[in-house]
């Protein structure tokens, strides 16, 4: 079985401090890796829709974050990316299961 790759996005935060969705709908996916673009100042922050800086999952610029789909559907409209920084960005990326 090989992995390949889904869908990428590119998620801005364009305000520090308030969350942006990672998506909008589900997808069937292996994994979700949420990837914090290099070119970042700040940290980004990864969660549910309450996400900031005290209660996220806490990323530097180049690191990620991997939701385990294990093949079945992840709802990207769940995930919600917050950052210190406005205008940091968050690679979205999906990877499928391929016979």
């Amino acid at each position: 079985m090989a992995i390949g790759i889904g869908t990428q996005s590119l998620v801005t935060v364009a305000s520090a401090g308030t969350a942006v969705v990672a998506g909008a709908n589900s997808v069937e996916a292996h994994a979700v890796i949420i990837t914090a673009s290099k070119g970042n100042t700040g940290n980004l922050y990864i969660g549910d829709s309450t996400v900031d800086s005290t209660t996220g999952a806490e990323l530097a610029a180049g690191e990620a974050f991997i939701v385990n789909g294990d093949g079945e559907y992840v709802d990207l409209s769940t995930i919600y990316v917050d950052a210190a920084t406005n205008g940091d960005t968050a690679r979205v990326q999906t990877s499928t299961k391929q016979a």
